[in-house]
């Protein structure tokens, strides 16, 4: 198969000894659909997994989770960080934080998230704690996340949100920090049946 076609490429059709392949990647399975068309009336239809896409070059950031869950870098992170604006103490928080929380995937973040998804009626992404004493000078270390599947630029402005939220951010307190209305998830994301719904 052509491992190109698992990123960016457009729809192809190859011809075989055995017919004609259209080969089609669907972004949000991470997969090939490939139809090979035999002979008239008779069509085989295969999906061929893909491999992760390459890491974009940066720092990773701190995780336990698996390599398979796209976390944005470092950069990618603060990047989005400088643009909060009308609050430079949770600005400079959120960069900090860029670099130093902890993305945590376990037993209890795989529990929380699947009880917070059937009440809330979002894809929830991540979780992140935080207490009354949580604010930029005492930042939360860790958020949780939730192991969804979700497009990386999704998955960049959750982390920022839960980046926010570990610097002591509230819901409708800055409309600079995605998802600042709750009610108004930052993205979508695509589940297995390739409905959208709200991610948060």
């Amino acid at each position: 198969m052509p491992t190109g076609l698992c990123y960016r490429e457009p729809a192809r059709q190859l011809l075989s000894g055995w017919g004609t392949m259209h080969l089609v990647y669907h972004p949000p399975r991470r997969s090939v659909q490939a139809v090979l068309l035999l002979s008239p009336g008779f069509t085989l239809i295969l999906w061929l997994a893909c491999a992760a896409p390459p890491r974009p070059p940066g720092t990773p950031m701190k995780t336990s989770c698996p390599a398979e869950i796209e976390l944005p870098t470092v950069e990618e992170c603060r990047e989005e960080a400088w643009k909060i604006r009308g609050d430079d103490l949770l600005m400079t928080c959120m960069v900090s934080q860029c670099g130093a929380m902890q993305v945590t995937c376990n037993e209890w973040s795989r529990i929380k998230c699947a009880e917070r998804n059937k009440v809330s009626g979002f894809v929830r992404l991540a979780v992140t704690v935080t207490t009354l004493e949580t604010a930029w000078y005492n930042p939360a270390k860790e958020t949780y996340w939730c192991e969804e599947a979700a497009p990386h630029k999704c998955v960049v402005k959750i982390i920022v949100h839960e980046v926010a939220h570990s610097c002591g951010w509230r819901h409708g307190t800055n409309p600079s920090v995605p998802g600042n209305v709750e009610s108004e998830p930052p993205c979508e994301c695509i589940q297995g049946n390739d409905s959208a719904m709200p991610c948060k």
